[in-house]
C-alpha cells in the first residue's frame, strides 16, 4: 500500500516495526507575495552550475514577475519538489480560463534535465521564463504563444550529483543520470501507474496545456566516454564515445515520408538551423567537432556512428528504443513534435556552459516565434439537420 501510494505522488512513509503507515502533509501555502516588476529580477546566470536549492529560488522569484507562475508541480521518490513555471497572458480579469488559453495560442512546453548530469538545460530554462516576462521579445511572443517549463525534473538525479561534484568537478558523473534508483523512467511518462511519482510532472504539464510542440532538453558528454584504446565500449553509449556535434536534434517522423507529420518535421528543423546560423561561436564549435567526429568515429565504423551533418544544425530521427517514448509518436496530432536537444554539457562549467545553455535557449525562442507566426486557427460551425449548432475549434493550417 505505502509503495503505491508513493507512486502516486503521497508523501507515505512505512514503520515495518509495528506495520504502520503515516501520511506527512503539505504546510498551508504562504500568502503569494506582490508581483515584481520586470526590473527587481535579474537574469538567471548561465555560466555556472544551479544547484536545487538555487532553483526553488529561481522559481519563487521569476513566479513573482507579470504573467509568470511558478508552483511545486510534483515530487519524487525520495520527497523533493519538482517545480514547474508558465508564462501565459491571462488577460486583465482575475479569473483566467486555462481552456481558453490553450484553445487560442499554441503551447511550447519546454522540459530540463530529465538526467541530472545534463547541466545546462536548466539555465537555459530559466533565462527563457525570464526573457518571457522581462524583454520585450517575450511580452510580444506571450501575446501569442503560452510556455511552461520544468526547469529540473530529475531532482533526486541532481541530489546525487551535488554529492559527487566536490571530489570529481571536472567529470561526466553518469552515476547521477537517473533517479535515486539508478533507473531510466522515459517509459512511466504513459503508464497509468508509474513507478516513480516524478514521472508523473511531465505528463500532467501535458493534459494541463497540451502542447502543439514539446521540447526535451539533453546533453551529452562533452568528451571521450573512457580512454580511447582501453578495450571498452560502454553498451548501447557506443556512439556516444565522441560528441558528434557541439548541438543537434532528434526529431520524430523525420524518416517516415507516408506520416502527415514528415514535412513539418523538416520545417522545424529549418526553423532551428536558421536560428543557430546567428550564433558564430556555436556555429565554430559544431564545425570543429562535426570534423573531429567524423575523421575518428562515422569513417571508421559507419554502422556505430550515425552520420553528421557539415554546413548545418545535425537532425536525427529516433533510436529505435526511445521512438515509441515520444510524446508527439504517442498523442499525434495534438502534439505534433517532441523534439530533444543536445549539448556537450556532461559536466562543464564557465563559459562553455553558457554556450551550452544559448544552445538550449535559442532553439526554444525559435520554436516560440514559429509558433507565433502560425495564427491561432479557426472556430468552425455547423448546423445538423436534427437541429441545435456544433462549435468545433481547428488548428492553423499546415504540418506543425
Amino acid at each position: 500500500m505505502c509503495a503505491a501510494g508513493r507512486a502516486r505522488g503521497h508523501d507515505l512513509h512505512c514503520d515495518p516495526a509495528d506495520c504502520s503507515v503515516s501520511l506527512r502533509l503539505a504546510a498551508p501555502r504562504p500568502p503569494r507575495p506582490a508581483p515584481a516588476g520586470p526590473a527587481d529580477v535579474a537574469a538567471p546566470p548561465m555560466d555556472r552550475l544551479l544547484k536545487a536549492a538555487e532553483v526553488a529560488g529561481w522559481v519563487r522569484r521569476l513566479g513573482r514577475l507579470p504573467d509568470v507562475c511558478g508552483w511545486r508541480a510534483g515530487s519524487t521518490w525520495q520527497g523533493r519538489p519538482v517545480w514547474a513555471l508558465e508564462a501565459a497572458l491571462g488577460g486583465a480579469g482575475k479569473m483566467v480560463s486555462l481552456p481558453r488559453l490553450r484553445l487560442l495560442k499554441p503551447t511550447l512546453l519546454v522540459n530540463a534535465r530529465h538526467h541530472a548530469n545534463e547541466i545546462s538545460s536548466t539555465n537555459a530554462a530559466l533565462a527563457l521564463v525570464w526573457e518571457l516576462a522581462a524583454t520585450e521579445w517575450g511580452r510580444a511572443a506571450l501575446k501569442r504563444v503560452n510556455v511552461a517549463v520544468v526547469p529540473l525534473e530529475n531532482a533526486d538525479g541532481v541530489a546525487t550529483l551535488e554529492a559527487l561534484l566536490p571530489g570529481a568537478a571536472d567529470h561526466k558523473l553518469h552515476a547521477a543520470r537517473y533517479n535515486a534508483l539508478g533507473v531510466e523512467w522515459y517509459g512511466d511518462y504513459f503508464s497509468d501507474a508509474p513507478r516513480f511519482p516524478e514521472a508523473r510532472v511531465k505528463p500532467a504539464l501535458w493534459r494541463r496545456w497540451l502542447p502543439r510542440i514539446v521540447l526535451d532538453a539533453h546533453g551529452v558528454p562533452s568528451h571521450e566516454w573512457d580512454q580511447p584504446f582501453s578495450g571498452y565500449a560502454p553498451g548501447r553509449f557506443r556512439p556516444y564515445w565522441i560528441p558528434r556535434a557541439f548541438i543537434y536534434a532528434v526529431i520524430p517522423f523525420l524518416d517516415r515520408p507516408d506520416h502527415p507529420g514528415h514535412a513539418g518535421a523538416h520545417e522545424l528543423a529549418r526553423v532551428m538551423a536558421r536560428a543557430l546560423a546567428g550564433e558564430p561561436e556555436i556555429e565554430a564549435l559544431d564545425r570543429e567537432l562535426g570534423s573531429r567526429y567524423r575523421r575518428y568515429a562515422r569513417n571508421l565504423a559507419p554502422d556505430t556512428f550515425p552520420p553528421a551533418a557539415s554546413k548545418t544544425l545535425m537532425v536525427l530521427a529516433p533510436e529505435d528504443r526511445i521512438g515509441g517514448l515520444n510524446f508527439a509518436v504517442r498523442r499525434f496530432p495534438v502534439t505534433v513534435s517532441e523534439i530533444i536537444t543536445e549539448v556537450t554539457d556532461e559536466v562543464v562549467s564557465g563559459r562553455l556552459l553558457a554556450l551550452c545553455a544559448r544552445g538550449h535557449l535559442t532553439v526554444a525562442k525559435a520554436l516560440i516565434d514559429f509558433l507565433g507566426r502560425r495564427g491561432p486557427g479557426r472556430l468552425d460551425r455547423a448546423h445538423p439537420e436534427s437541429g441545435g449548432l456544433i462549435l468545433a475549434w481547428r488548428p492553423a493550417a499546415g504540418g506543425v
